[in-house]
């Protein structure tokens, strides 16, 4: 936990943050930045962060408990340049900020599931994000941006970590923690759509997806403009915006 106090202070001493709450345990960061949100927070960027997670939340309501660095960064509309179609953005914005550290490449699940290829071509998912908007009492609007990397200690009492898969370590978590949350904080209104598509390990394969309650196949054919997932499935070409999407091992 001193680790991410220490990473915390720095933040809010170079001004990338305003405050910041770090606690050993909670349910969830995400909840914790939404009851300040709706509560009036006087701040307009704030970082939530816990040693440990015991009810997180993935896309869909689905539970996550991710291992190793679990925070959320709280911050007013208006104050921050979170570019269009914020998730893939930030996603490669996490990417990168992991490759730094780390002499794998980092890639994408659409729409922002963070992943590694293991030595069997499978994919081990080493991160994610949620991201969430709502108003408070004061009438202010708010976007919550809940990150998880699942990164594990390499062995008791070392400040070492290693991503799920990864055969390097990765430098302590407190520095991935500066960096992508300046990395997010500092992003610019540019295209990450050609970084999004270098990255997504859909791409060419063969994917499982549902269309009005029935599961199909079909190949991925890439991302277009709007970061929609394009498809080639059983009924023509097909464009999500949304849902999930799995890859589908042959043979």
């Amino acid at each position: 936990m001193h680790d991410l106090v220490d990473a915390a202070e720095t933040l809010v001493d170079h001004a990338i943050i305003d405050a910041a709450i770090i606690r050993r345990s909670t349910r969830s960061t995400s909840d914790d930045a939404k009851r300040f949100a709706i509560g009036g927070a006087a701040k307009s960027v704030i970082l939530f962060a816990a040693d440990q997670q015991t009810a997180g939340r993935g896309r869909g309501g689905r539970s996550w408990v991710s291992g190793g660095l679990t925070f959320t960064v709280l911050v007013r509309r208006g104050t921050v340049n979170i570019p269009p179609a914020p998730a893939p953005s930030i996603a490669v914005s996490i990417a990168e900020s992991i490759e730094r550290h780390v002499d794998e490449a980092i890639g994408i699940k659409w729409p922002n599931d963070l992943v590694l290829r293991d030595q069997h071509d499978q994919l081990q998912k080493v991160g994610g994000l949620l991201i969430e908007r709502f108003r408070g009492r004061d009438g202010r609007d708010w976007e919550s941006i809940g990150i998880g990397i699942n990164v594990r200690p390499i062995r008791n009492n070392v400040d070492e970590y290693r991503l799920p898969a990864g055969r390097l370590p990765i430098a302590r978590r407190s520095v991935l923690l500066s960096e992508v949350v300046r990395n997010l904080v500092q992003i610019r209104q540019v295209s990450f759509i050609g970084a999004f598509r270098s990255r997504c390990v859909l791409t060419g394969h063969v994917v499982e997806y549902h269309h009005n309650g029935q599961r199909k196949t079909g190949r991925c054919l890439g991302i277009d403009e709007a970061f929609n997932l394009r498809i080639d499935g059983e009924l023509g070409p097909q464009t999500l915006s949304s849902g999930e999407v799995h890859r589908v091992r042959l043979g």
